[in-house]
C-alpha cells in the first residue's frame, strides 16, 4: 500500500453540478479522503448551495459545440477551461481531476502507484507514471463484427486522472483550441483519404486526443510525429501513440481504482451499468479499450520483458471473452 496521506491530495473536481450527483461525488471523497483539499471548478450561475468543497471556481463558460455532422457536443474548451483554472490553486504534492459525476467507492487506486514503474526513458514525459481509467480509454473502434478497425491515436480517458501535481499540470499546459473551428474541422476541410471512418463527426480531434497529443506534442524529447486529425492515422503515429500512452499512463479498470460512474445513459452508452458490472460494457467498445489485460501486454512490450501476467487478470480477460466478445474478433496486439 502507498503511503501517500490525503492531506497531500488536491482533487480537482470539474464539470457541471448534477443536483443529485454531484453531492454524491464530493462526499465521496470527504469519506475515502478525508483530509484532501476540493478544488470545485464549474460555471458562472451555479447551484452549489449546500456543496461541501474547500474552493470554489465559478469560471465563464464558453459553452458546448455541437458537432456537424453526428449529434455530439464537444465540450472540450470547457473542460480544459474548468481544470487548468482550477490546476492553478493546486499547492499539494499529488492531485486526482475528476468529473462531478462521478463516486468514489473506495480509494484502492492508492494501491497500484508503485507499479508499473518501468519505462523508456525515450518516450517518459512525467515524472511519475498518471494513474487513469481503462473507461474510455480507446486504441481503436470496431464495426459489429470486429472486421473493420478504426484506430484512434492519442485516444486517453479524461474522467480520472491521478499523479504528481507538477504532471497534471504538465498534462494540460497546453493551448486552448479555436472553437468553432476545432470542433467544425472535418465538415469545412472533408477527409479524401483511405482510411476508414466509423465515427463520421465533424471535429478535428476527440476531446480526449486533442489533451493527449498536444501534450504529446509539447513535451516529446524527439520530434513528434504529425497527427493533423482524427482520421490522419498511420502505423507511425499509432505506434508512437501506444508507446507514449504505456510510458506515461497507469490504466487500470473502474473497480481497480475504486470509482463509480452516475452518469445517465447517453447515445445508448450505459455507463452507470458499466461500472457496476463490467460484463455489460458493449463489444464496439469492448473491443478497442485498453482494457486491464491490454495494458498488461503493452506493458511487458514496452517496458518490462519480465513483467508476469497476474493470473486474475488472465482469468478476468477469458470471461469477458466469452460474455462480452461471444466468440466475435478480439483484437488485443
Amino acid at each position: 500500500m502507498s503511503k501517500i496521506k490525503s492531506e497531500e491530495i488536491s482533487v480537482v473536481v470539474q464539470g457541471a453540478i448534477d443536483k443529485e450527483n454531484t453531492p454524491l461525488c464530493l462526499k465521496s471523497i470527504r469519506k475515502y479522503l478525508p483530509y484532501a483539499e476540493i478544488i470545485l471548478s464549474t460555471w458562472e450561475g451555479s447551484d452549489i448551495e449546500g456543496l461541501d468543497y474547500d474552493i470554489l471556481l465559478l469560471n465563464n463558460d464558453p459553452g458546448g459545440f455541437k458537432d456537424k455532422c453526428v449529434s455530439f457536443t464537444n465540450n472540450l474548451l470547457r473542460q480544459l477551461i474548468s481544470t487548468k483554472n482550477a490546476l492553478d490553486k493546486v499547492n499539494t504534492k499529488y492531485t486526482i481531476k475528476m468529473r462531478t459525476d462521478l463516486m468514489f467507492k473506495n480509494h484502492n487506486f492508492l494501491k497500484f502507484w508503485n507499479d508499473f514503474l518501468m519505462y523508456d526513458d525515450n518516450y517518459k514525459i512525467y515524472q511519475h507514471k498518471i494513474i487513469t481509467s481503462s473507461f474510455f480509454f480507446k486504441r481503436f473502434l470496431c464495426d459489429k463484427k470486429g472486421l473493420s478497425v478504426m484506430p484512434v491515436p492519442f485516444h486517453i480517458s479524461d474522467w480520472f486522472q491521478f499523479g504528481l501535481s507538477e504532471d497534471i499540470k504538465k498534462l494540460y499546459n497546453i493551448e486552448l483550441p479555436k472553437e468553432p473551428e476545432q470542433a467544425e474541422f472535418l465538415f469545412n476541410n472533408p477527409y479524401k483519404g483511405f482510411n476508414v471512418n466509423l465515427l463520421q463527426a465533424s471535429h478535428q480531434y476527440a476531446p480526449e486526443q486533442y489533451i493527449a497529443y498536444n501534450s504529446y506534442k509539447k513535451h516529446i524529447k524527439h520530434t513528434p510525429v504529425s497527427f493533423q486529425n482524427y482520421m490522419d492515422f498511420n502505423s507511425n503515429n499509432i505506434e508512437e501513440s501506444e508507446k507514449f500512452i504505456i510510458n506515461n499512463f497507469i490504466i487500470l479498470s473502474p473497480k481497480e481504482i475504486g470509482f463509480m460512474c452516475l452518469k445517465e445513459q447517453t447515445n445508448n452508452d450505459k455507463y452507470k451499468i458499466w461500472c457496476k458490472n463490467p460484463l455489460s460494457v458493449p463489444y464496439l467498445l469492448w473491443n478497442g479499450l485498453y482494457r486491464p489485460y491490454v495494458y498488461r501486454i503493452l506493458y511487458k512490450k514496452h517496458c518490462d520483458k519480465r513483467y508476469n501476467m497476474p493470473i486474475k487478470i488472465r482469468l478476468s480477460e477469458t470471461i469477458e471473452k466469452i460474455i462480452i466478445a461471444r466468440g466475435r474478433k478480439c483484437i488485443v496486439r
